[in-house]
């Protein structure tokens, strides 16, 4: 499910101010195989790379570069339960730093607090919401929250998002299919109030309200490029080397 959140992570960036995304592989037993991937990102004016180390499927440690110029350099700790409880950063003097990720899980191991989100769950243990700590819809000020629905295969089928934007609610919602190595395939969004497509990213693409996606993959069912396809053509967003 890890990888399903991250679909939603570029609509929620674009809309709303949010701490740094904690970096996540698509959910893949396969990884266990590999011990580097090099992803790069060839679209735009910036080049940008990031270098994983993996260590039991999981990312270890990652560097990012722009332009092949080295700007940080990362590394995990895990908890008992695989999520990420601190991360340390390295700078480019070779300093590190030691963030803690305050994690607080309920007597079946589920995530139910991390930093200022709060998450309940259906009855198949799946996040059925997330809620931020500044949330309060009778109130309407500020804060955001998020609903989940899943297919039968356990992929998230629809995200709607509320939150407040100058005291007033809005809403947010994707919809999404998924390709036979679970990775999503399209996109349709919508809104209330209704926005404006494309939504104008900062540092990123500009979201389109009806998206598809085509991916090249390897043996193992990882994907190697992804595409958005736009008008018939296919625009290359990523390509990985897996290791």
């Amino acid at each position: 499910m890890k990888n399903l959140l991250l679909s939603i992570t570029a609509l929620l960036a674009i809309c709303f101010s949010s701490k740094a995304q904690i970096k996540e592989l698509e959910k893949n037993p396969n990884w266990k195989k590999y011990t580097t991937v090099i992803e790069k990102t060839p679209y735009g004016k910036d080049y940008w790379k990031t270098e994983y180390t993996l260590k039991d499927g999981q990312i270890d440690t990652f560097k990012t570069f722009s332009k092949e110029e080295l700007r940080g350099s990362f590394k995990y700790v895990y908890d008992q339960h695989a999520n990420v409880s601190q991360m340390i950063v390295i700078d480019t003097d070779k300093k590190t730093k030691t963030v803690d990720i305050e994690t607080k899980y309920n007597s079946e191991g589920l995530k139910i607090k991390s930093q200022n989100t709060k998450y309940s769950y259906n009855q198949n243990k799946q996040i059925a919401k997330e809620t931020s700590k500044e949330f309060e819809e009778s109130i309407g000020k500020e804060g955001w929250s998020v609903s989940y629905q899943y297919d039968d295969k356990g992929n998230i089928a629809r995200a709607e998002r509320t939150s407040f934007i100058k005291n007033n609610r809005q809403i947010d919602v994707e919809e999404f299919t998924y390709d036979s190595c679970g990775n999503v395939l399209t996109i349709d969004r919508s809104s209330t109030p209704t926005r404006k497509y494309p939504l104008i990213g900062i540092g990123g693409r500009s979201l389109d309200q009806h998206e598809t996606f085509e991916y090249e993959y390897n043996d193992d069912c990882l994907w190697t490029k992804k595409y958005l396809v736009k008008k018939g053509k296919k625009i290359l967003l990523f390509e990985r080397e897996i290791k």
